[in-house]
């Protein structure tokens, strides 16, 4: 029997903006699910995109992304099921479930951001040795991790209460145990900062290394590979930025502000979904940044937008983007983005 109904479930946050803020979610899994695809789908299809240095990692970011776009609209529809239809007869499974899809992909994506994060301290820090290790194994372990993290918030949504009971509202966070909430929160928090921090050395250790390939102290092998190195960097640097936007700040608030019990009620009813969006937006994002500016992956996501054809059409006018495919390196290892 329903323990809610729209007087008690709306007290706080109306309908009509319980119903504005849950609808975020369609447009963004829907922009999260193309743009990814287009992504996965371009190394797939393209031997010179499965060349790029990274390309791997890229991909299972990509995928996690996609998860979360998903999940973004999955979430979407069954919060607005209960609003619109006042289907306050909801389940306790049926609200954990109808956001488990979202949160692995969210949790995902994280683990795939700090591998990235971290192929880029051990790219900068031992240049040499990077350029000689297995990133194809190194991708895949990170991949498999992400995977792991996805099992245990699975594992999180299944243990520790009653499904026969209702929450008390519908969502993830109200459905699971409490110790579940806050391993979820807490690491999360942790993993933003930890980013920011590797990734400012990075760019410490990366505007050491170019002031060194300024003044000459390398050979050209190592200079063209650094100077690949440094465009690659500063691509996926604002990937991280994104990330730290979008995800590790509202998390790590979120995790102070629930520590210091500061609006409980507006932080469930608002903060908590305005979170959960902001991160899924992350998912949507990324994308952007990739055919903004990466001058090698660019062309082909054009070619998969636009068609053969009119891809010319579609690149900017600058740049080269109709060029043979026997111009571009094709197993070159210090092939960049």
């Amino acid at each position: 029997m329903a323990t809610q109904n729209a007087t008690t479930y709306f007290s706080y946050l109306s309908k009509s903006s319980y119903i504005i803020l849950q609808s975020l979610y369609l447009p963004i899994g829907c922009s999260s699910i193309v743009g990814n695809s287009i992504v996965l789908l371009s190394y797939f299809k393209f031997k010179q995109v499965r060349s790029i240095d990274c390309a791997l990692l890229i991909v299972a970011l990509a995928l996690s992304d996609l998860i979360c776009g998903v999940g973004a609209i999955i979430i979407g529809l069954a919060r607005l099921e209960t609003a619109v239809l006042n289907d306050f007869n909801y389940s306790r499974f049926f609200c954990i479930f109808s956001a488990v899809p979202n949160i692995i992909g969210i949790e995902m994506s994280q683990v795939m951001t700090m591998a990235v994060a971290i192929d880029r301290l051990l790219a900068v820090s031992s240049p040499l040795t990077y350029r000689k290790s297995n990133h194809r194994l190194y991708a895949a372990v990170s991949f498999l991790i992400a995977l792991l993290s996805g099992g245990v918030i699975l594992l999180m949504s299944v243990v520790g209460f009653d499904f026969n009971k209702q929450p008390s509202r519908c969502s993830w966070t109200s459905g699971v145990h409490t110790i579940s909430v806050n391993i979820f929160v807490g690491s999360n928090a942790l993993a933003g900062p930890i980013v920011a921090v590797i990734y400012a050395v990075v760019v410490y250790k990366q505007r050491k290394w170019n002031t060194q390939n300024v003044a000459g102290r390398m050979d050209q092998s190592t200079k063209k590979f650094l100077a690949n190195q440094a465009k690659m960097t500063s691509i996926l640097t604002k990937l991280v930025i994104i990330y730290c936007t979008l995800v590790a700040v509202p998390l790590t608030t979120m995790e102070l502000w629930t520590i210091l019990d500061i609006s409980p009620v507006f932080t469930s009813n608002v903060l908590s979904p305005l979170r959960n969006i902001a991160m899924s937006l992350n998912s949507a994002v990324n994308v952007l940044v990739y055919a903004h500016s990466s001058s090698n992956l660019r062309p082909f996501l054009l070619r998969l937008l636009c068609g053969k054809r009119v891809a010319a059409a579609c690149a900017p006018a600058t740049r080269v983007t109709a060029a043979p495919h026997h111009t571009m390196p094709i197993n070159s290892p210090t092939n960049g983005l």
